[in-house]
């Protein structure tokens, strides 16, 4: 199956702790998103699950209420890198828990060419989603590449709070609960490229930056590491 997608990260919320969708835009405003700034490159764009046809060049204003009253999504640019912000639920490949959904184009990123620039648009990425992580309490986040998830990949919600998976994926976020069941200084010595203890307690941990080379270190690798067996 083909996707237009090459990064699709899920943020996870334990049930009834899901920040509403007003905040998250006001946290989005905050960080330098949607400022429609003259000569600046980040806009919006907002779309709504029940249209038939996508609405481009929607007024922010009308974006924010729109996002409220029902389920759609807003596609952001940030430092000109495209960002698309999903508010429903659709729970394929994702734990039975509520969650948001950043999903990030094929065309932002050129997977071809391993250039310090395109690492640099991967951690611009990674900074934004895991700040919205740790300012929104996430309770667990996980994305692949390519974006994807099978419905085998779904973790157990129960098996969660234990600290236990049965996947580590190319983006993996552990908040501070999970990260007290799986032991903080095991996660942090945990092989990646970028595994960094977060201001919320939580832990990022994404074992490669360059999309180019998946294989050194695999998420495989922090698997056997974490004694994780895939079923």
């Amino acid at each position: 199956m083909t996707s237009d997608w090459l990064l699709t990260l899920h943020l996870c919320y334990q049930p009834g702790e899901k920040t509403a969708p007003q905040n998250v835009l006001e946290w989005l405003f905050e960080n330098g998103c949607l400022t429609e700034e003259e000569g600046s490159n980040d806009r919006c764009h907002y779309y709504s699950k029940s249209m038939d046809r996508p609405q481009s060049d929607m007024p922010t204003e009308r974006a924010l209420s729109e996002l409220e009253d029902e389920e759609g999504y807003l596609r952001l640019w940030l430092d000109g890198i495209q960002l698309t912000f999903q508010n429903w639920d659709d729970y394929d490949g994702v734990p039975q828990l509520p969650y948001y959904t950043f999903k990030i184009p094929k065309r932002e990123l050129k997977v071809a060419d391993p250039s310090e620039n395109e690492i640099w648009k991967v951690n611009t990425v990674l900074n934004l989603v895991a700040n919205f992580a740790d300012k929104t309490e996430v309770f667990y986040g996980f994305g692949d590449f390519p974006a994807g998830e099978r419905a085998s990949d779904r973790q157990d919600v129960d098996a969660l709070r234990r600290g236990e998976f049965e996947h580590i994926f190319w983006f993996n976020y552990f908040s501070e609960p999970i990260v007290s069941e799986i032991g903080r200084e095991h996660l942090l010595d945990a092989p990646g490229e970028r595994v960094e203890e977060r201001p919320s307690g939580a832990i990022l941990l994404v074992p490669y930056l360059n999309l180019a080379d998946r294989s050194d270190p695999h998420p495989r690798e922090v698997e056997k590491y974490l004694e994780i067996y895939p079923p």
